[in-house]
Parts: structure tokens; sequence; C-alpha cells
């Protein structure tokens, strides 16, 4: 919105021609035009800010400065300059001399306020420059009147003079909106621009026997053409860096010479429309940021992975190919029928949390939750040995003793299934230091620790992974969904999926797969990746996982914003906040860019450890950026993980019974706009380019749900 403002400015500016031209032919000239405009303007905005809040009169002296730099250097400094450059070199070079604007902005900006002059704008400054020349008809103009010697100095000097003093408001009116609102800003610049044009004036005889076609004309140059842009300019101020703004606002030219084709008749050709085409380009151009250059040249590529992934499926365990990510056998299917009847313990550890309860399946398969308790996952804090680990579990769950001889563990980490369905952890993720449990038969283990303590004897744990549960859970559920197959995907703490196989893919029939997708390792890492993995416990492992799964993404985003402020990218001040902060976690990450993009609360201020390091708005966009940049990528990833795993398993052929893929995961539904693009990116690629159809569910409590249909099966 701030950049159509800014555009919007210049193009009401750009009309000013049909008001102008009719004052002129009543006998006013352009300094009675200006001086009237001006205080029209600022009678207008008196009016609107006694309404709205009196409250926006009020200024302190020692920021009067400020106001009569943008009032007298800029507005009135401008307009008498380029009226005078008209007169002297003619009305097509004058137009293009103002418009050198942009260019005094950028060299004040990078001097004043640190803004990067980045390629992306010294292309838009050409092309606009360009643009210009060939919209005016300059080219032409200018041999002539250097033939003719009538280009003189003085009329160059006035000229840059009009562009120095157009492009001074975008500096003036960015230090005045740090302290005060937009129509403070602008009411007391129009204010103190039309009182000194009174006596730069001098005479008011004509202003006798203004008929009323004047004072219509009067009334729309100051309020259409004048007072409304400006309020657009500046407003869009706030959220633009002022060399951007300065180029945006070129579609005055632009919409001046729209005018003259289509009001006065002025004839056109195939140079004007390339103008007017360049200056478009432009305005493209410079909406570019330096952001995406500072991605490309850290690596940070964000698209669609699904045949890297697909290949990395493909790849067959262990030889000269072995693959990244594990591709895990079950040796499970969906039962046949909903369990009734019956009673499980279920345990589910993954991530942060361990978590554990009783499940009752009633009569009619129903599954009742009872004496739910939630608390920290052991090994986070420091490094557990094995019997430390299992004493651990164990502690957690004495209170359900003796409650069933059937458990169900969801254990969320890469594990080995074996066929009696234990479990055998090959890598801990998520930051979990327990290293003798790797290679252990964990339902084994905890099985004799339990006996050890006085259990009555467990006649089976069964070891699961909480994609395999959320897919049990959609093909267990009341709902009864009617599918082709299912699909289960977490996308929390960590990040994987599982399919059912009916392919014969692993060679041992139709089972329940597991894919480990965040241990995919076909995908160029970032500099970001690299610098958050080398920070990590298990480095070199869960490369795709660390992209953007909920334990790293926060970790990702603040490398990210490190790396800008040490390549200064931002403000000074931002820099240097920004490299005396900690670590941020992804839900602070997210508390950022849901509230910048919401609302940015009292005074423009957005709360949060990362929104007090930014300085200015526009530091606050480009941190902005590059954090959603990273949800963008996680959103891509994710829905190459699900089309990947929706192309193997080989079903949703047919619209009317699709794949169901069950969701689930805190930074799935959380995280900022990155359960809509996950489904964006995903039917695009998979409905729209494979013409596989699915449907996303939510199920309340399908981890547990389907961990107790696990232990039954």
């Amino acid at each position: 919105m701030k950049v159509f403002s800014v555009i919007a400015a210049g193009i009401l500016w750009g009309l000013m021609s049909i008001f102008v031209k009719g004052l002129n032919d009543s006998g006013f000239d352009s300094r009675q035009i200006m001086m009237i405009r001006s205080l029209i303007s600022a009678i207008c905005l008196a009016v609107i800010i006694f309404i709205k809040d009196k409250s926006l009169f009020k200024i302190k002296i020692r920021d009067l400065w400020m106001f009569l730099c943008s009032g007298i250097l800029s507005l009135s400094f401008f307009s008498v300059c380029y009226f005078s450059s008209i007169i002297e070199n003619g009305a097509s070079a004058a137009v293009v001399l103002l418009y050198t604007s942009p260019v005094f902005v950028l060299l004040l900006s990078a001097l004043f306020f640190k803004e990067k002059i980045s390629r992306y704008k010294i292309a838009a400054l050409i092309l606009t420059v360009a643009g210009c020349i060939l919209v005016t008809g300059i080219y032409g103009t200018v041999t002539e009147n250097i033939n003719a010697l009538s280009l003189t100095g003085r009329g160059i000097l006035l000229g840059l003079g009009s562009g120095l003093g157009y492009g001074l408001y975008s500096i003036f009116g960015t230090l005045a909106l740090k302290k005060y609102r937009p129509l403070t800003v602008t009411f007391y610049s129009f204010l103190i621009a039309g009182l000194f044009m009174i006596p730069v004036t001098g005479h008011f005889e004509n202003f006798k026997s203004c008929s009323f076609n004047t004072i219509r004309l009067f009334a729309g140059v100051s309020i259409f053409c004048t007072l409304i842009p400006f309020l657009l300019y500046t407003w869009g101020l706030k959220g633009l860096d002022p060399g951007k703004a300065a180029i945006f606002a070129t579609a005055e030219p632009l919409a001046g010479t729209i005018v003259g084709i289509f009001v006065w008749h002025e004839s056109t050709g195939i140079e004007k429309i390339t103008g007017i085409l360049l200056i478009f380009m432009a305005i493209i151009i410079c909406r570019k940021s330096i952001i995406p250059h500072f991605l490309k040249k850290h690596h940070f590529k964000a698209s669609m992975i699904v045949r890297d992934i697909i290949y990395d499926m493909s790849k067959a365990n262990g030889g000269k190919e072995k693959r990244g990510q594990d591709m895990f056998r079950t040796w499970m299917n969906p039962p046949e029928k909903n369990p009734a009847s019956e009673k499980v313990i279920v345990i589910d550890a993954g991530g942060t949390n361990f978590r554990s309860c009783l499940v009752t399946f009633d009569i009619d398969g129903k599954a009742i939750i009872s004496d739910f308790q939630k608390s920290s996952m052991p090994a986070i804090e420091r490094e557990y040995s094995k019997d430390e680990f299992f004493a651990a579990i164990a502690d957690r769950i004495e209170y359900l003793r003796d409650k069933t001889d059937k458990i169900g563990f969801c254990f969320s980490y890469a594990m080995n299934i074996t066929k009696d369905h234990d479990g055998i952890p090959n890598a801990f993720s998520k930051e979990i230091k327990a290293r003798e449990v790797l290679g252990v038969a964990v339902g084994k283990s905890l099985k004799e620790e339990l006996e050890k303590r006085g259990w009555n004897p467990i006649r089976k744990i069964t070891l699961l992974n909480d994609t395999v549960a959320a897919l049990l859970a959609g093909c267990t559920s009341p709902e009864n969904y009617e599918s082709d197959s299912f699909i289960g995907f977490i996308l929390g703490t960590g990040m994987n999926a599982a399919f059912i196989d009916e392919e014969n893919h692993c060679h041992d029939g139709k089972q329940i797969i597991v894919c480990e997708s965040g241990k995919c390792n076909e995908i160029t890492l970032s500099d970001f990746d690299i610098e958050v993995d080398k920070k990590t416990d298990v480095p070199g492992q869960y490369p795709l996982e660390k992209c953007c799964s909920g334990a790293y993404l926060g970790k990702v985003g603040y490398e990210m914003l490190k790396k800008a402020a040490e390549e200064k990218i931002f403000t000074k001040g931002t820099c240097k906040k920004i490299l005396q902060m900690n670590e941020f976690s992804t839900i602070e990450m997210n508390r950022f860019l849901v509230t910048a993009a919401v609302s940015e609360g009292e005074n423009g201020i957005v709360p949060g450890v990362i929104g007090n390091a930014c300085e200015t708005r526009a530091d606050r966009q480009l941190v902005f950026e590059l954090l959603d940049a990273a949800v963008n990528r996680c959103a891509m990833y994710a829905a190459s993980i699900l089309a990947a795993n929706l192309v193997v398993c080989g079903k949703g052929k047919n619209k009317e019974k699709p794949v169901c893929i069950v969701m689930n995961g805190t930074t799935l539904y959380k995280t900022y706009k990155l359960k809509d693009r996950i489904e964006k990116y995903l039917y695009k690629f998979a409905t729209k380019k494979c013409h596989i159809w699915y449907k996303t569910v939510q199920i309340e409590n399908d981890i547990t749900a389907g961990t107790a249909v696990a232990a039954l099966i």
C-alpha cells in the first residue's frame, strides 16, 4: 500500500496541467498559483486536524527547523527554481532536470540515513532519466537549444535546483515523520511554504476579479493536485526509504504525458511510449529490494524440491547411493476394523514435551482420554546415560502403573522398527542428548525398567513415529474419510511424514513407511543453514529439518539478521542492536511477523526482541522480508515432502477418493501464513501439475488416538 500511495501521488501531480493551464489563461502566474495552492492546502489541513485531533497542531520549537526546511528549502525553493527553469530552458528540459531529484535523494539518503545504494536503485535511476528524456522529447529540444545557444548555464543550475528542492521533501519529510504524524508534517510544510511565497509573489491585483471558474480551478489545483497527493506521498514515506519513494514518484511525468495526449491532444509516438515503459520498468526494478540479492549471495534458495526428495527416497540403503533420509518399515498396516472395549497406556515423547495418558476405547470404538499429564522431555538439559533415560521415562508414567498391560509409545525420532514393533533409534534430533540409547531397543529396555519397579507384566510395548500415529488416527477416525489412502505429516519441533506403501517400494509387502524427510541431503544449504548446523549437538545430520522445523526456524532467522547486520543492510543503529541480540526462538520470530503484518502498535512500534531492534520502518520492512523468506522456504520444503509422498504412494488418481493427509504440529498451525502457503504450493504441484487429488485434515488428539490404535495391532 505504501508503494501505491507514492505512485498515486505522482499520478495526481501529473494531472496538474489540467488546472494550471486554465489558471494561466485567466492571467495568474506560476508564483501566484504556488502561493494560493499552498495556503488553501494548509487551511484544508487545519480544518481536518481541528476536527480529527487538535493535538496534531502541537510541535516543539526545537523541531521547527524541519518544517522550515520542508516548506521553504523544499516546496518553495523547488517551485521557484522549477518555474524559472521553464522560462529559461523550456518545458521539456525543465521536466527532465526536475526529475534528477531521485539522484539527489539517493545521495543525501546515503549520507544522512546510511541508506544502501544498491544496483537495483542505480538501474532504476538510469531507466528513469532515459524514460523522462523520451517522454518529454528533450533529446530533440536539447539539440535545438544547444544549436541556438539558449540552454544556459544559469538555466541548467535552476533545473538542477528544482530537482534538489523536490528531492529534499523526501529527506526532511522522513526526518519529521520520526517524531510527528503525516497530517502535522504536511500542514506545517504547506503553511510555511504559502506564507513564504506571499512576499515572493509581490502583486495581487488580478485576485480582485476572480470568477467562479477561477475559484474552481484553484480548488482543484490545491486539493486534488496538491493536498491529496502530498498526504499520500508523506504517508508513503512512513513505509519506504526516501530513495525508493523518489523513484516511485516519477509516475508524475508519465501521468502528465498521458494527460497531454488525451486531454490536450498532444502528439505521441514510439519515443513517448518507450519512455513510459522505461519509467514503469524503473518502478518495478526499484520495488526489488536488496533482500533478493542478499539471499542469492548467501545461497538461500526457496523452491520446490520434490524431485530431489523422490530421488533420495529411491536410492538404496547402503552402497554407492546411500540415501540421506531413512525410509523405515513399520511392519504395520491400518487395522481392518476399529478397536473397541480396550485400554492402552499412551506415551508421546517428542520435541520438548513428554506426554502420557490412558486411552479407553468404548464399545463403539470411541477413544476416551483420561489421566493426562505433560512434563519436559528427558535429556534436553544434559547428556543422559541409557539407565538414566529409561528411569526418567518410568518415573513419568509411574502414576499409570498396572492400568493395562499394553503400551503405545510414540517415539518421534529416527529409529528402525522391528517385526515385533519395537524401535531401535539410530539418531536423535531436536537436541536430545542420550547417545547411549542409540542402537538400543526402546520397548524392551522400558519393559525391563518397569518390571524392576514391580509393575505387572507388560504384554506389549509398541513403538511408532508420530507421523504413523497421525496416519492411523485418520484411518480409524469416526469421520470415515473414505479416502484412497492416508499420509501422516508432522511439522512441529521436527518434521517428517509417513505413507502406506502399496507399490512394494521396500520389497516387504504393503505396510506403513516412515520417511525421515528431515534427513534428506539432496538440498543446497545456505550460509545461514551452515551456521545453524555448526551450533547443534549433531552437526551434519538432519540438514532439511534444520532448514525449517520449529526447533531451528528461529535460529535460521537469527543467522539471517546477524549476517545482514554485519553487511550493514540496515541503518547503523539497527545493525548495532541486531549484533547485540541473543539467538531468538521460532516463537519470537513468529511474534514479530504476525505483529508487524497486522499492526505496528502505538507510535509505530512492534513489540518484542526483534521489533525493538528496528530503529526505522524501512529497517523493520527489511527484517520482515528476511524472516518471511525463511517461512516461505519452509512452506515450499514442507509442500515438497508431502508432494513426494503423494507421488510415491501412487494413489489419489480419482477426485472422488482423494488421499487424506492428516497434518499436525504447532509450527505448522501457528507460524505466520505457513499452512496457507503449504496448501498453495502443494496444490500447484500435486493437483495442477501431477493430477493427484488429496485433502488435508486436522484431527483432535490424533497422535494420542493413533498411538493407542497401534498398540492393539
